[in-house]
């Protein structure tokens, strides 16, 4: 279902929302395509790492270098990574 939703709206939202980085329609449909590989990409790692590891140590890995980000002082340095959480 996210992947029907993300296949019609990604598009438009390319358009509407940056069309300084995309003007024509060619260009939104390579930034689309670029979104969609990395995403595609992501999903055979995950999947792969699944294959053989368990399943909690490769979820709890991103999730808890995401915790520790979050729970850092938002310094000057940490200030990018701690925008995150914000998400």
């Amino acid at each position: 279902m996210t992947f029907n939703v993300l296949t019609v709206a990604l598009p438009k939202v390319f358009e509407e929302r940056l069309a300084e980085l995309a003007a024509r329609t060619t260009e939104v449909g390579a930034w689309v395509f670029v979104v969609i590989a990395f995403a595609a990409a992501g999903q055979v790692v995950v999947g792969l790492l699944l294959d053989r590891y368990p399943l909690k140590p490769v979820y709890v890995a991103p999730c808890s270098s995401r915790w520790r980000c979050c729970c850092s002082p938002p310094t000057p340095a940490v200030r990018p990574c701690w925008s995150c959480c914000l998400s």
